[in-house]
Formats: structure tokens, C-alpha cells, sequence
């Protein structure tokens, strides 16, 4: 009786679906068993493999991709086996536009982002910030600088994303000490000052003085009743002005109205 060669066909296994961050490489672990001792193998499609013909490639895709394995071992090919490697969403953000606030104060930023499910978010640096892990948070900053939003979702991280914040110098008013001063006619200069603050200056005085008066450091007043004098020096250009405001207090005592009178009817 003429003799058979009867060979066994290999049986393969590409190995788990996995997932993958985008531009990152899966590590691709395939197994071959009931033939040998030599096996090929052939991966299909070799899109995004470093070489389709290892037993254990680096599948580096753009998009998802099934890939599909066969094994050979003495000319018998096996029944194909596949593995998925996926690549998860990862959000975008936008940090938003150029903020301005003056020093001291505080201003929401405009986060956005294109969440996934379960993504999370995060602003650096932490200083300044209200919370790092909410979309708009308030940054309160000392001097003008970068905040940086990036989200991520199921350990991939996506783009960051920066928005500039301005920090404006605020002046410092002084409306001077408080002033008391005799009759209700006399007249008294306001002494008031400031330190800081950038360029152009406004200056304001209030209530009761009309322009230009109420536009310099120095008016000269007259109160007329004891009454408070407010001073408010502004610096910047509209709408980010930074302002601070100081009062003074000018206090008007009765003036004396003397009257003299004849103590006898005789005068030698």
C-alpha cells in the first residue's frame, strides 16, 4: 500500500484585543501549537506593523485596526485568529483667549473641551488657581503668566492647551489726613497722592467738584460743611482698568462772631 504523508495543521492564536493611545505601539503576542517544530507566520493587513512576518510585532495604526493571523508549519497553514487594537478617543481642549485682571483680583477662564466618556481635565501650574480640575476655574495670579489645560481619558492625554493672563498694576490712592478748619468760607487744598498703577492715569474726586477740579491731585475746596471727600485714581484703558479708592474727612467748625457791648454808661 502506497504511504501517506499525513501532517498536522498548526493551530495559532493572535493574542488579546488591546488598546493604545494615539501614537503610541501595542507589543503584538501570537502562539502557534499543534505542529512544529518551525512555524511562519503572516499577519494581514500590515498597516501600521513594524514587519507582518514576527511572531511578536509592534502595531503602531492610526485608526483601529482587526489584524488577522495565520501560521504555517510544514506547508499546512492554520485557521486564521485575529486580535483588535484599538485606539481610544482623547478629548480636546481650548484654554480660550487672552485674560486680563488687575493685581489682587480674580478672572474666570474660558476651558473647553470635547469630553469623552469619563474624560478628565486638568490646569497647570496650581498656584493661582481655585481648582485645577474643573473647565473654568478662577486664576488669581500674582504676576502675568501661562496656564496650561489638558484632558485625558482612560490614560491617554491629549493635546494641552494655553491661554495668557495679564496682571495689570493697580495704583495705590491716598486722599491725605483728615483736615478741621473754622467757617463754612474757608477754603481748604484737598491733598491727595498715589503710588503705582500703570499708564494713563485717571484721576476723581467726589461729590461736589466739577471738571477740571475733580480731575487733580490737589483741588482747592470749599466745603462749606463737614463733609467726606473721596479719591479715586484709576490706571489702564477700559475694560481693563484697575482702581483703588481713599477718603479723606474735612471737618467745619463754626466760625466765632464776636460782639462787643458796654459794661458801664460812664467812660472817663
Amino acid at each position: 500500500f502506497p504511504s501517506h504523508d499525513m501532517r498536522t495543521r498548526p493551530i495559532v492564536y493572535a493574542g488579546m484585543d488591546t488598546v493604545i493611545c494615539p501614537i503610541d505601539s501595542a507589543q503584538l503576542w501570537a502562539t502557534a501549537t499543534g505542529a512544529g517544530p518551525q512555524y511562519s507566520y503572516a499577519w494581514s493587513p500590515s498597516f501600521g506593523l513594524n514587519d507582518s512576518t514576527l511572531q511578536f510585532p509592534k502595531a503602531s495604526p492610526t485608526h483601529s485596526v482587526q489584524y488577522y493571523l495565520v501560521a504555517t508549519s510544514e506547508g499546512c497553514e492554520s485557521l486564521a485568529d485575529s486580535v483588535l487594537v484599538s485606539i481610544s478617543p482623547v478629548p480636546t481642549v481650548e484654554a480660550g483667549n487672552v485674560k486680563n485682571v488687575c493685581w489682587g483680583d480674580s478672572v474666570q477662564l474660558d476651558g473647553q473641551s470635547q469630553l469623552g466618556f469619563n474624560a478628565q481635565v486638568v490646569w497647570s501650574p496650581a498656584q493661582g488657581l481655585s481648582d485645577t480640575t474643573t473647565l473654568q476655574p478662577k486664576a488669581s495670579p500674582v504676576t502675568s503668566g501661562w496656564y496650561y489645560l489638558q484632558a485625558q481619558q482612560g490614560g491617554c492625554k491629549g493635546f494641552p492647551d494655553s491661554v495668557y493672563v495679564v496682571v495689570h498694576p493697580v495704583p495705590q490712592a491716598y486722599a491725605g489726613q483728615d483736615t478741621v478748619i473754622c467757617g463754612d468760607s474757608t477754603k481748604i487744598t484737598l491733598q491727595g497722592s498715589y503710588t503705582g498703577g500703570g499708564s494713563p492715569i485717571r484721576i476723581h474726586w467726589s461729590p461736589g467738584l466739577n471738571a477740571p477740579q475733580n480731575q487733580q491731585l490737589q483741588p482747592l475746596v470749599i466745603p462749606g460743611q463737614t463733609n467726606w471727600y473721596y479719591l479715586q485714581v484709576s490706571s489702564g484703558i477700559p475694560p481693563t482698568q484697575c482702581s483703588t479708592l481713599d477718603s479723606v474727612l474735612i471737618t467745619v467748625l463754626p466760625s466765632i462772631n464776636l460782639i462787643t457791648t458796654q459794661d458801664t454808661d460812664w467812660m472817663c
